[in-house]
């Protein structure tokens, strides 16, 4: 009877190790490295937006996610401005990504040569909080051409302007992107987290950035995962530290 028992045990929890192997880690806390730049026009009622992105990610720090963004803002209100823009994104991860390699074996795909299309909406509404403060609240739209994925973003937040002479110097900013999923995976809320952002005016034309967030990914089973019988919601946090060159030109 106690052989039983023991037997029973060792192959409950040999089996509940292999399944642990069917679910993706967590990443750890060490940061991962952005660094971007970026154009934003001033053409009366019209702001031309370009930014081109990077990410060294992972414990090797290995070159993963890039991006360029090209559309346009529009002032359609004293306090609203509307935005149009596409999207060209290699490195970016899915829940489908997690891969079944046979034997017991399971990974994320190296999506580090996968390039995928988006567009993109977005409404940003902004009222000014005191003499120095501005509110925002973005909401943004998003489709991926390559593989039908629907996002909507919600980030709120605020910018404080340290202003001499009437000119500013500085701004900090705190803001929370909260992304919900449209039509896939199993939670509504997929990825979210607070970012906080200092820009230094060098002058009208040229602004520095120093940013970092405290990113949380919500994975849920792909289709490997599905057909393997699992269920799972895996909170992966990760720690992003950020630098850019801003030019902000004006017509």
């Amino acid at each position: 009877m106690r052989k039983t028992l023991v037997s029973l045990i060792l192959v409950l929890v040999s089996a509940a190790a292999v399944r642990g192997e069917h679910i993706p880690e967590a990443g750890g806390l060490d940061p991962d490295f952005r660094s971007r730049a970026a154009i934003v026009a001033d053409i009366g009622d019209w702001n031309p937006y370009l930014d081109v992105e990077g990410r060294f990610e992972g414990e090797d720090n290995q070159f993963g996610y890039r991006s360029f963004t090209v559309g346009a803002y529009r002032r359609i209100h004293r306090n609203v401005k509307a935005g149009a823009f596409y999207r060209l994104q290699a490195g970016a991860r899915h829940d489908d990504d997690w891969l079944d390699l046979g034997g017991g074996a399971w990974e994320w795909d190296d999506t580090s040569a996968r390039y995928e299309h988006l567009l993109m909406a977005d409404v940003t509404p902004r009222f000014l909080l005191g003499r120095s403060g501005v509110a925002v609240v973005k909401i943004r739209y998003e489709y991926n051409l390559s593989n039908g994925l629907q996002v909507l973003l919600l980030r709120p937040g605020y910018t404080w302007f340290h202003v001499v002479d009437r000119q500013p110097r500085w701004n900090l900013g705190v803001n929370y992107a909260l992304y919900f999923s449209l039509n896939f995976g199993d939670s509504l809320l997929y990825e979210h987290g607070p970012y906080l952002s200092w820009i230094y005016h060098l002058n009208d034309l040229v602004k520095l950035e120093l940013r970092g967030d405290y990113h949380t990914a919500i994975w849920s089973p792909g289709e490997d995962s599905i057909a393997a019988g699992d269920s799972y919601l895996v909170k992966d946090r990760r720690i992003l530290i950020g630098m850019g060159l801003l030019l902000t030109p004006r017509w």
